[in-house]
């Protein structure tokens, strides 16, 4: 069995406490949290991992940059908490891609990373799928190449 991983898990209960306080105000907070990572010289690259142009002007990535936390706090901690999935269905709802509510981060690093030119299309975890409300692709078109990559984003 996994150790316990404080960071892991700090960071899962920060974000539950930002819902429990604020509602879906915390997608702000979770926002906030990745302008304040992009600031890091570090590149987008360094971050995200090996990216692949699938078509020209998206791009996918084959893995999730928060895999392993997720896989951590899961093996030491056990399932996320309930809270986030009700972050991720809301901004679901408001047309944006998300899969977990760590998308909200992630996203919004990529956005103040690339710029306004930066579209999320869709992401994947597992059987989950969703699709942004977008217009590169058809939402048929992205499924498909979602069947082998985790996240789709236009520039």
């Amino acid at each position: 069995m996994a150790e316990y991983d404080l960071g892991q898990a700090g960071l899962i209960q920060m974000m539950v406490a930002a819902y429990r306080l604020f509602d879906v105000g915390a997608i702000g907070l979770l926002r906030m949290t990745a302008d304040a990572v992009a600031k890091n010289p570090l590149g987008i690259e360094v971050v995200e991992g090996a990216t692949t142009e699938v078509q020209e002007g998206v791009f996918a990535l084959a893995e999730c940059p928060f895999a392993k936390t997720l896989a951590t706090f899961k093996a030491s901690c056990g399932e996320l908490p309930e809270e986030l999935s009700f972050l991720v269905d809301h901004a679901n709802e408001q047309g944006e891609a998300w899969v977990s509510a760590f998308c909200g981060i992630h996203q919004a690093f990529r956005q103040a990373r690339l710029g306004d030119s930066y579209q999320q299309i869709g992401c994947r975890s597992g059987d989950k799928v969703s699709i942004a409300v977008q217009e590169f692709l058809s939402d048929d078109e992205a499924r498909s190449l979602l069947e082998t990559s985790v996240c789709l984003y236009a520039k």
